[in-house]
């Protein structure tokens, strides 16, 4: 078992796979000769902690000859083979943070709420566990010579990769809920699945971010709590749509949920956006609660057709994802402006630092305004596509509640 460990965690194979993508080693990198460890990195040098266990930057200035700097990670990617760099940059981005708050509300407005408030319950408890998981075992991702060829989250540990948590969860989720609703091949929407997140997967490789082990343990664990999780959201959905305490159970387990989260001895986005999954779970299950009236059988008329009468619908659809982006922004920004000013009142804070450099600012701000971003999702985003299609003439009313 160890050995399949610490093979399955070897860097050696990132390397190759990168250099099989065209990304430039040596021969004594590729043999696995050059291995070393390294700390985090704040614009380039080792970073350190305060006292709130959160990094900082030192105040010397960079050195010259520093060999591992953004600029040479960009250059090393131009190296590569460009349209594979390209191609590997989209699919790591099918388990991204923009990729999931565009795909999960354009499905919600045109295709099928019933199915995807069932994959955001199943999103926010296995990207929960995964985050989690990433701050209690501190295990670092892959050290030099890979070269990372994304930066964004250099500061984050790296087991399980919660890319393929996503890239299981969201795809897997997808055909195993709505096999029996729609009328598709299954054996056709498995092999779709399979290759999604066979994608993000190998993608995660190749920009040198996690081993085959942190692949191998998101896709495990995100495959064991969509297929337990399964078992539970018929008898879940019902409570959070039809319980009159709904409301108030949501909003405590969501708190608590951000209250038990590991304690984090390094700055990094793990808890700020572990604070926006919760978020969003909470507004989603507070909408579903508030519309639970106006909801019709999820099940009348199926299993159902997969169609596209015509171009009317296409561009009803647009129509509804850009209005629908527009006020889900515009909630953002207005509920994110205005929950700030009331907290700096209320809890303790330092001005000299920016709001999101202090967690007991910041997690209860993005606990609150993407739980509000959920909850637009519901309301008042469609009631806005039918104001507006009925001024229009245009059919923007959205059915598939």
């Amino acid at each position: 078992m160890g050995q399949a460990v610490s093979f399955l965690n070897n860097p050696v194979y990132v390397i190759r796979f990168q250099h099989l993508c065209g990304v430039p080693y040596t021969k004594e990198e590729l043999q696995g000769h050059v291995v070393q460890k390294e700390e985090p990195l704040v614009n380039g040098e080792p970073a350190r902690c305060d006292t709130n266990g959160d990094l900082k930057q030192r105040k010397t200035p960079l050195s010259t000859n520093n060999n591992n700097t953004e600029n040479e990670r960009k250059h090393d990617s131009v190296k590569g083979y460009f349209m594979c760099h390209l191609i590997f940059r989209f699919c790591s981005g099918l388990g991204g943070e923009v990729f999931y708050i565009t795909f999960l509300p354009f499905v919600c407005w045109n295709v099928d709420f019933w199915l995807i408030r069932r994959i955001v319950w199943l999103w926010v408890v296995t990207m929960y566990v995964g985050q989690a998981m990433k701050d209690i075992l501190k295990r670092p991702r892959p050290p030099k010579p890979v070269k990372r060829l994304e930066t964004w989250f250099d500061n984050e540990y790296g087991f399980p990769s919660t890319h393929a948590v996503v890239g299981a969860c969201i795809p897997y989720g997808c055909w195993y809920l709505s096999h029996d609703r729609y009328q598709f091949p299954s054996d056709v929407g498995f092999v779709i699945a399979t290759v999604w997140c066979t994608l993000v997967c190998i993608s995660r490789l190749y920009l040198g971010i996690h081993t085959i082990l942190d692949i191998l343990a998101g896709c495990s664990i995100s495959l064991f709590l969509v297929y337990v999780g399964s078992w539970f959201l018929d008898s879940f959905d019902d409570f959070i749509s039809t319980h009159p305490f709904s409301p108030v159970a949501v909003i405590m387990v969501g708190i608590s949920l951000m209250v038990i989260y590991p304690k984090q001895v390094k700055l990094c986005p793990a808890r700020g956006d572990t604070a926006k999954i919760v978020g969003v779970g909470i507004g989603v299950s507070l909408g579903a609660w508030h519309i639970s009236d106006i909801m019709t059988d999820p099940f009348e008329g199926s299993p159902f057709p997969i169609r596209v009468d015509s171009m009317t619908v296409v561009t009803a659809a647009i129509l509804r994802f850009i209005l629908g982006c527009l006020v889900l922004v515009l909630v953002r920004e207005v509920v994110e402006t205005l929950s700030l000013k009331i907290l700096c009142r209320v809890l303790p804070n330092d001005p000299s630092l920016h709001w999101r450099d202090q967690a007991w600012l910041d997690i209860p701000v993005r606990l609150i305004t993407y739980a509000a971003v959920g909850f637009a999702v519901l309301n008042p985003a469609p009631y806005i596509f039918q104001v507006l299609g009925d001024r229009l003439g245009i059919n923007l009313a959205v059915t598939a509640f």
